[in-house]
């Protein structure tokens, strides 16, 4: 899982700032999951022709006489950098859930200057410094997409999907 990056705007003419910090936000694209019938390939093709431009992985698998495909872009490379960040306490993983910012942004805050003055992205714990809803606590309903999605993998890969 890589860190976000987001891009602050500025007037035109100035210089544009990259800001790199590690977000849940990364793991957003995993939520889009899908499994597809043959049959519905079949009747849009133009749908499976922009499935293979889009960069969204097909997988085929055959049981019996049965065939389906799972449509995601978890790609197995990054796979376990993900569930490494996503399941270390030090990071994402705590007793309550996925945090919303990584922990490891409470001891490296990311500052930024612009124009003569600093920005921060810090992590906050829930209860503390006013609305921190982006810098920590934990998201019930992400928490309940990445618990959707990791079963929609299941589901389809079988013991082969493992989180450790």
């Amino acid at each position: 899982m890589k860190r976000t990056v987001s891009i602050m705007m500025q007037p035109p003419g100035a210089v544009t700032r990259i800001a790199s910090y590690a977000s849940l936000i990364g793991i957003i694209p995993l939520f889009a999951t899908l499994t597809i019938e043959p049959e519905m390939l079949n009747k849009f093709p133009l749908f499976k022709d922009r499935i293979s431009l889009s960069g969204i992985l097909l997988v085929r698998r055959s049981v019996g006489k049965e065939t389906d495909f799972f449509a995601h872009w978890l790609v197995a490379s990054a796979y376990s950098v993900f569930s490494q960040r996503l399941l270390d306490k030090d990071e994402f993983f705590s007793g309550y859930g996925i945090r919303s910012h990584s922990k490891y942004q409470s001891d490296h805050q990311y500052c930024v200057t612009s124009y003569g003055k600093q920005f921060k992205v810090t992590y906050q714990l829930g209860e503390s410094d006013g609305n921190t809803n982006w810098r920590g606590p934990i998201w019930m309903t992400i928490n309940f997409l990445l618990i959707e999605s990791l079963q929609r993998f299941f589901l389809f890969y079988g013991d082969q999907f493992q989180v450790e």
